[in-house]
């Protein structure tokens, strides 16, 4: 009995310890730990997902994303079933699972597509009637009738299509713009919901009469229009609910209010939160088994209770595709690249803590003892890089850079301050909201109000001269600004454009500062001029995509290098400064293996590596060069005679994205969209 409990024991803490690797998820060869987990993650933001009925598979859609696929999990480990890649997995727009889960169907390219719901493999086509002049792309929606033999789904946001499931034929149509009391051109489908007898079909949208927005309830038999629910100036109704017993319609709008309506009279029954709640915008809500509770979320998941709409709890995670599940103890659902359960009760998270996107950083203290990944969504999160244990979740900002001190001790990361907005003198007729840097100890766990608002948008962020100055560069115009961290004052900036450029919307989009924090490195797209006499640049119309590297102590243009790639993703200067290695969509493609090495002080090639390199970074002595392929593998090279000393393979699941050494350059960390770092020895490289 003893053995029979440690052994359980053992097998829990495995579970909890799955960073580390254990005999369901086994670390690959040559790796020591992983920070994170694939398990539940998509990687990719999450458009839609579905949950099956007896709550064993889920389907996320990612919504074209360009790096994205469609993907099946199994909702009770989290591990991959299928996954859809290439233009099929990209083009899929909403996704839904039959009752009795022996089909899948994805609505994609004015077609739908039934599916093995093992396998993913498509079964038979429908094919929906294409809409002419639509001028909108909106979420699109596919769901079964209860009884499985229907199929309701959405075109382009316009008409609402019954669909036999068994001949594939169209039943009949539901238009959303049907009379004169309704607004012309705003007459766009958001949401559907179904009844659970399968009588009654209410959609929402961006229907109103003078500005009082409602949503619809049509008799699915009949295909006629029984009444509408009154949301008064709500803007738009995107999310929709029927209670269990079909007898009340719950409806979350961007006026960041839930309504509850009287599905007999269309009478309003009550909305909440009281005042409304700026952070909770009701993108999704759901309703449990019971109908005592409503869930609802997009910036924060909160719950309610539906006789008093008082808030029972709430998280700071934007939501979607909510489902009571576990006959409503728990509430499944999306919250950026990951599907997460939680405690319906209390909202406490049944899903392992890790990361919830691509990760798009890694950032390593001076001591090796901590690392910090960052998500492509701005979510950060704080390891023991001894163990791979998770120690802290920070929430950061979506689409911008982070900053780790070199003592490992402050975060910073650039935050929009909406009420502060200025013009810029090359774009008259636009407004843009100010920025300023955000400080967190790491230690006290506290955030500290160091630095006050700016004009600018600090995409990328770099500690230089052992900490005490931060340099941040803006994506929308190349502006490039030395910080004092100790005081959080600007010390001086440049704007690293030529003239020439500066009268047009030209941006960064990438930069790297070199070791010694003299010198910096840009990537930009530089567009061409519109009418108005204003020479265009480059050869014709065409983008141009060039690297040039600045003086930051004179702001002073060195070299300009031409990549011959359309966007750089990443840059990498060599410890000593005098060498730059870039990656980008060049290097992503099929065919010739070649990896430029740049000199800084010619701005010529010198060198060359035979990879094929999505993702680069050096080694901090020197030695090495890292990359990564698209597939992939990660590849270690000699940065002097560019060998290659070893090929990392069948490590993460999904494409790397991240590539970081250790500061003693022991270890190499690779992140990856799928969520996870893997940390992988560099002591068997032949060193």
């Amino acid at each position: 009995m003893k053995r029979a409990v440690v052994i359980l024991l053992i097998s829990l803490l495995s579970i909890a310890n799955s960073h580390a690797g254990n005999a369901d998820d086994p670390l690959p060869e040559n790796c020591a730990l992983r920070f994170g987990t694939s398990r539940f993650r998509h990687g990719i933001p999450i458009s839609m997902l579905a949950v099956s009925k007896d709550e064993k598979l889920a389907i996320a859609v990612n919504g074209n994303h360009m790096l994205g696929c469609t993907r099946g999990f199994d909702l009770l480990n989290g591990k991959e079933i299928f996954r859809l890649d290439g233009l099929e997995g990209t083009e899929i727009e909403a996704a839904a699972i039959s009752p009795d889960g022996k089909f899948v169907v994805t609505k994609q390219d004015f077609s739908v597509r039934v599916r093995d719901p093992e396998t993913g493999h498509e079964i038979r086509k429908i094919d929906l009637p294409r809409v002419v002049n639509s001028s909108y792309n909106q979420p699109e929606w596919v769901k079964f009738t209860p009884d499985g033999k229907f199929i309701l789904v959405t075109s382009q946001g316009k008409d609402v299509h019954l669909v036999d499931f068994e001949s594939g034929q169209i039943v009949r149509n539901f238009a959303n713009e049907d009379d004169s009391s309704v607004n012309k051109g705003w007459g766009v489908v958001l949401g559907i919901a179904i009844s659970p007898d399968g009588k009654l079909l209410a959609s929402g949208g961006f229907n109103n009469v003078h500005d009082n927005y409602f949503a619809r309830l049509w008799d699915l038999e009949a295909g006629k229009e029984l009444r509408r629910f009154m949301h008064g100036r709500s803007y738009g109704i995107e999310s929709l609910a029927f209670s269990p017993d079909g007898k009340m319609l719950m409806t979350g709008a961007h006026d960041a209010r839930v309504r509850l309506f009287d599905v007999g009279s269309g009478a309003l029954i009550r909305e909440f939160p009281k005042g409304g709640r700026s952070r909770m915008h009701a993108g999704c809500v759901a309703i449990s088994p019971d109908g005592k509770s409503v869930a609802a979320a997009r910036e924060s998941l909160c719950v309610y209770d539906v006789a008093t709409g008082e808030e029972r709890w709430c998280v700071e995670k934007r939501a979607l595709g909510l489902t009571f599940t576990d006959g409503g103890r728990t509430l499944t659902g999306a919250a950026m690249g990951a599907i997460y359960k939680w405690d319906a009760a209390t909202g406490k998270p049944l899903t392992p803590d890790a990361g919830d996107s691509a990760i798009a950083q890694i950032l390593t203290s001076a001591d090796g003892k901590r690392i910090v990944t960052l998500g492509d969504e701005g979510d950060a999160h704080i390891w023991d890089a001894t163990n791979g244990k998770h120690l802290r979740y920070v929430r950061a900002t979506w689409e911008r850079g982070i900053a780790l001190s070199p003592d490992g001790q402050f975060l910073v990361w650039p935050i929009e301050n909406k009420k502060a907005s200025y013009k810029d003198p090359a774009e008259p007729n636009l407004s843009f909201s100010g920025n300023r840097l955000q400080v967190y100890d790491v230690d006290a766990a506290r955030f500290i109000d160091r630095f006050k608002t700016f004009n600018g948008d600090a995409h990328d962020l770099k500690f230089v001269d052992n900490g005490k100055k931060l340099i941040t560069v803006d994506h929308r115009n190349a502006m490039v600004r030395i910080w004092n961290f100790e005081t959080g004052k600007e010390e001086r900036s440049f704007q690293a454009l030529r003239d020439e450029e500066r009268t047009q919307q030209n941006c960064v989009d990438t930069s790297e500062v070199s070791p010694d924090g003299k010198r910096i490195a840009l990537a930009y797209t530089l567009r061409p001029q519109g009418n108005g006499g204003v020479e265009r640049l480059g050869n014709g119309d065409a983008e141009r995509s060039p690297m040039r590297v600045w003086d930051i102590a004179t702001g002073k243009e060195i070299h300009e290098f031409d990549p011959h790639a359309r966007y750089v993703r990443k840059l990498a200067f060599s410890p000593d400064g005098t060498q730059l290695v870039c990656s980008g969509s060049r290097f992503d493609q099929i065919g010739e293996a070649k990896l430029s090495i740049w000199s800084v002080e010619t701005g010529e090639a010198d060198a060359t590596v035979a990879a094929r390199a999505c993702v680069v970074a050096f080694s901090h002595d020197g030695r090495f060069l890292a990359t990564a392929t698209p597939e992939g593998n990660i590849e270690l090279w000699s940065a002097t005679n560019h060998a290659k000393l070893a090929d990392y393979t069948a490590g993460h699941r999904d494409r790397p994205t991240a590539l970081e050494f250790s500061p003693d350059d022991l270890r190499l960390y690779s992140g990856s969209i799928d969520t996870t770092v893997l940390a992988w020895n560099v002591t068997a490289a032949n060193r």
